[in-house]
């Protein structure tokens, strides 16, 4: 079986395998208009990501990951002091 991943010529798609997780990480596509629904080449990166997950010997999709790197998802963002400024 073959995936064939379209989008439009301007936009700029990402598509990487990471091989500490035995996974292919893709952008999430989406039509321009909701009009072009189907028509892969009017598709754009909509901001979020999917998976596929070599598991038991197959591609198993996972859809809405979370792609940033381990440290980035551990480290912990603690609000802003106050009063910084005088």
């Amino acid at each position: 079986r073959r995936i064939i991943l379209e989008c439009d010529s301007k936009s700029s798609f990402s598509l990487k395998y990471n091989e500490d997780n035995n996974r292919i990480i893709f952008d999430q596509l989406v039509p321009i208009k909701k009009e072009l629904e189907g028509m892969h080449e009017y598709y754009i990166p909509e901001g979020t990501y999917n998976a596929f997950n070599y598991l038991n010997g197959k591609w198993v999709l996972e859809e809405d990951i979370d792609a940033r790197n381990q440290q980035m998802r551990s480290k912990s963002n603690k609000p802003p002091k106050m009063g910084l400024i005088k």
